[in-house]
């Protein structure tokens, strides 16, 4: 089947496409920025409003937040095994192991034969169909721990979690790992290999890159490190508008049939642009994917180095099959990576040598260009090096560019009282992130309390302000959860961390300096409207509700404003 085919083209998305389940929850096309000020306004207002009216006191109880960073390991003691928070398990339908996340051999062996019994057990087709049986089984909890199935025939995945975790956040992941086995292989080929035996040992297809991806995907997802997975978007870049025009207008300038699709791309995978035909578009997930095969192995970096690094100028030729886009055949992938902070190109902007103190990767731009024909390599190449070319020649591009990376503040007085937030645009399937501190362990505790927040926008439940509650070991002071109606939602929370249990469990001692007996207020804020999204963390002192909502206000106002900043719109479309 041609790769050229594509089922992107219904939908309604202009740039990129996403059926994640919150936003089939709150399904809706309105989009906020484009109604009037006075109707922005006025929404805001009216939702902004009822997180004032709770005067529930903070409990004064010190609380303890944050786990350990969970890993892949091969560990054959069984108790270390059975205590890990986080398990993925991937087997063939004959029960034949694929891959764990933890434990040995002769320690996953055995749990993939019982798992490939239980889903057997209750995969009744037909006497489902008649009424009698339950069909497949999809999820189960034992106490604290949430137990979840997919049966992707000839493949079952399960995944094992001890994080609150839903139901739906979870199924997400096992999705996200079987497109990734999708991704590498395609389905027919999986399907073919398995027809022909079924007891085949699916591990001698993955190569030692491939392994080392599932690692770090499932690192990623266990330990919430990829926020684009969590709330189900892709980061973006904050160029000015009249900069991204630019670079669509030179993308547009070498279309060719060899190219089918065009992304440019900075630090930390954040899009800065996308080319691509008029009728059809990417799904979000398929770039996620493409994204975590290029960020999440060490082809694409050096091998010289103690920290790998991106390869600067070396050109790859990957195919790669899209799930969603066409899961029949391959795209033939072109990326390469090169390198702003040169000295030669610094000097001539007058802006000095480059910073050596600086991260060479949070100064590179990648370019990917995606092919239906794997023998079209040197027309890409070629079309790759004259937008590279043209993009340097600029010193109006570069000096945009080079700066956009160095810099990711919002205006001054926008939010004084917010160390982090997150800008979701639901329209666009993309989002915009402001941190104000690098340190790993602040990280950390961030992607934490994101992850429950965002639950929390899956879950759309009622939870009492009046109830101070205790969840799998966290405490949390106060909680206070709005639903409007099915678009609109907000979760406001609190916790209370005493200043020795912070630096035991993130090393923050650098940035707080008190007594063991003084408290720290760690608080999360989320609204969801059919719209947008937003996520706000504040670390320190307590914050008065009218404050809070008055800043919430001031960003969203703010990003929906620079939404041509903030986001890829239309991208170049030929």
């Amino acid at each position: 089947m041609s790769a050229k085919k594509s089922v992107a083209s219904s939908l309604k998305n202009p740039v990129f496409s996403s059926d994640d389940a919150e936003s089939r929850a709150l399904v809706t096309d309105e989009y906020l920025g484009d109604q009037s000020s006075s109707s922005v306004n006025n929404d805001l207002n009216s939702i902004l409003k009822q997180i004032t009216k709770d005067s529930t006191p903070v409990s004064s109880k010190a609380l303890k937040l944050g786990f350990p960073e969970e890993k892949d390991d091969e560990c054959e003691d069984m108790q270390l095994f059975l205590n890990r928070r986080k398990h993925f398990f991937i087997l063939s339908s004959a029960g034949k192991p694929i891959y764990s996340m933890h434990g040995s051999e002769d320690i996953i062996v055995g749990y993939m034969g019982l798992i490939q019994t239980i889903v057997s057990y209750f995969h009744l087709e037909e006497t489902a169909e008649a009424g009698i049986g339950t069909g497949d089984l999809r999820s189960f909890k034992n106490g604290d721990v949430c137990f979840t199935f997919e049966n992707r025939y000839p493949i079952i995945l399960m995944g094992v979690s001890n994080m609150q975790e839903t139901d739906v956040e979870s199924t997400q992941q096992l999705d996200f790992l079987y497109n990734y086995l999708v991704t590498t292989l395609s389905k027919p080929h999986i399907n073919k290999v398995f027809r022909q035996r079924e007891s085949f040992d699916f591990r001698k297809l993955l190569g030692h890159a491939d392994v080392a991806c599932l690692n770090n995907i499932c690192a990623d997802l266990a330990n919430n490190s990829n926020l684009g997975l969590i709330i189900g978007g892709l980061p973006c870049l904050k160029v000015k508008r009249h900069i991204r025009v630019k670079l669509e207008q030179i993308l547009l300038r070498y279309t060719s049939p060899s190219v089918l699709y065009g992304l440019l791309l900075g630090p930390e995978g954040k899009l800065i642009t996308v080319m691509r035909p008029r009728r059809h578009t990417l799904h979000t997930a398929d770039l996620q994917l493409l994204f975590s095969m290029i960020f999440n192995t060490n082809t694409f970096k050096t091998s010289s180095t103690d920290k790998p690094e991106f390869q600067v100028n070396e050109e790859f030729w990957v195919p790669v099959c899209l799930p969603r886009f066409n899961s029949n055949g391959f795209l033939y992938a072109f990326i390469q990576f090169w390198q702003l902070q040169r000295d030669d190109a610094l000097e001539k902007l007058g802006t000095g040598s480059a910073d050596q103190s600086v991260n060479p990767d949070t100064t590179k731009m990648g370019l990917i260009l995606l092919s239906p024909y794997k023998d079209q390599f040197y027309q890409v190449r070629d079309i790759s090096k004259r937008i590279i070319d043209r993009i340097m020649e600029s010193s109006t591009l570069y000096k945009e560019l080079y700066l956009s990376m160095l810099t990711n503040t919002p205006p001054e007085g926008i939010c004084p009282l917010i160390s982090d937030f997150i800008f979701k645009s639901k329209k666009h399937a993309q989002y915009f992130l402001i941190k104000r501190d690098d340190d790993g362990e602040h990280e950390r505790m961030l992607r934490y309390i994101y992850s429950r927040l965002h639950s929390a926008v899956v879950t759309n439940t009622l939870v009492s302000p009046q109830r101070s509650t205790k969840c799998n070991g966290e405490n949390i002071l106060q909680r206070k959860i709005i639903t409007f109606d099915s678009s609109n939602f907000i979760k406001y929370t609190k916790w209370k961390v005493s200043s020795s249990q912070l630096e035991e469990s993130f090393n923050m001692n650098a940035r707080i300096s008190s007594s063991p007996q003084k408290n720290d207020i760690v608080t999360g804020f989320v609204i969801s409207t059919p719209s947008f999204e937003l996520y706000m963390v504040r670390k320190g002192s307590d914050i008065d509700k009218k404050a809070l909502a008055q800043t919430s206000k001031k960003i969203i106002k703010w990003c929906l404003k620079n939404e041509g900043r903030l986001f890829v719109s239309g991208g170049a479309v030929f």
